[in-house]
């Protein structure tokens, strides 16, 4: 297959809705922690399959903005941007 664009749903919300006072994972919100170690174990497995930073950088900077059509504004380091 073919890697378009890497992205994140990492759900933040509001400590009430984290069921903090019974520690009931199954009644917490859905969204988790993880998105701190995103960029290194996606780069762990890219680099470990051949692929470059410039890959990674497009998956997850300019795939993105694109799908979002925001590529104007976003999904890369530029002058002007």
């Amino acid at each position: 297959g073919t890697v378009d664009l890497i992205a994140s749903d990492h759900s933040p919300c509001a400590p009430e809705l984290r069921a903090l006072s019974s520690g009931d994972f199954l009644t917490a919100w859905a969204g988790i922690s993880g998105l701190q170690s995103s960029l290194q174990a996606t780069w762990t497995a890219a680099a470990s399959r051949g692929w470059s930073l410039t890959n990674l950088s497009h998956w997850w900077s300019e795939g993105p903005a694109t799908l979002a059509g925001l590529t104007a504004r976003k999904g890369r380091i530029a002058a002007g941007m």
